[in-house]
């Protein structure tokens, strides 16, 4: 659109290794230019001067923007929904104890680590929940995981376009609009994924400008594009819900291919505060390494 050559870095970074990357970097061009990271993490660097506020030509329609940040340091891009991505091959998941057959020794994944990927952590959510659990207690979720660690069938390896291709990772827990990409994939190599989602748990990704980008111009274009119409259409068709999504199917203008994908209204997900997210974090921060040894 605007002839402005995209240097993905790490696309695969987690929350926080994005902000330190921007740290680490500062005064070079390799420090990265816009921020992709989940709300725990953008709600724990708002006013510490590491973004640089900016306000998309269309900030009054995006959904809750200006309730996050109404100097729009940071802004609420898209969401989704958690879920279990997985190989048909190993047949049909119906309930979550059954990753713990022997069938999946050696098989089960999740997208990052949860004591600083946003994704892995609400997989943890979603698996409380499925539970039984609350976003208050996460201890169920974290024995589930224990146990499917000592049965051999959860590997710390995070999925990547290779594992996926060569079989590596084939359960993975990962937001859906990111397996939804993964199942057309397999289904032009033969293969069937398919998709199981034991509770509807969301995850909300927030888009800022680095407030020492390299090229802070080329990062507000990257804002207008992602956060409009043109961006929108992106995000629904992928599966995830644009914060502007509310106003194109109040106005009619919603894609119909985004429709056929997200439908006319976000899906109704359970969603981790800020507060929520950072206790749970504490527990795992020992939990989690104690059950993965």
């Amino acid at each position: 659109t605007y002839g402005v050559k995209i240097d993905s870095t790490n696309p695969d970074a987690g929350s926080q290794e994005e902000i330190d990357a921007a740290n680490a970097n500062k005064g070079t061009m390799r420090s990265p230019d816009i921020f992709d990271i989940n709300v725990s993490t953008s709600s724990k660097y708002l006013g510490t001067g590491i973004f640089a506020p900016y306000k998309v030509k269309l900030w009054s329609y995006l959904s809750g923007a200006s309730a996050f940040s109404s100097n729009g340091e940071a802004t609420p891009n898209y969401s989704g929904t958690l879920t279990i991505g997985y190989d048909s091959a190993l047949g049909t998941i119906t309930k979550l104890d059954d990753l713990l057959k022997p069938i999946f020794k050696g098989k089960v994944a999740m997208n990052g680590d949860p004591l600083v990927s946003g994704t892995a952590l609400n997989g943890v959510f979603m698996i409380n929940k499925a539970l039984g659990g609350t976003m208050d207690d996460v201890s169920a979720g974290m024995a589930w995981f224990k146990k499917m660690k000592q049965a051999g069938n959860f590997i710390t390896i995070k999925p990547s376009e290779a594992s996926y291709a060569s079989g590596q990772t084939p359960v993975v827990i990962d937001n859906l609009y990111l397996q939804l990409g993964v199942q057309q994939k397999m289904k032009a190599a033969g293969r069937v994924w398919k998709i199981y989602t034991p509770a509807v748990v969301g995850s909300t990704y927030t888009s800022a400008i680095s407030a020492w980008a390299p090229h802070p111009a080329c990062a507000r274009l990257w804002l207008e594009y992602a956060l409009g119409e043109n961006g929108a259409k992106f995000w629904s068709v992928g599966g995830a819900t644009p914060t502007l999504w509310p106003w194109l199917v109040k106005t009619r203008r919603a894609p119909a291919d985004g429709i056929a994908v997200i439908g006319k209204s976000k899906i109704s997900a359970e969603q981790a505060t800020a507060a929520q997210s950072a206790k749970a974090r504490e527990y795992l921060k020992t939990a989690w390494p104690a059950a993965m040894s």
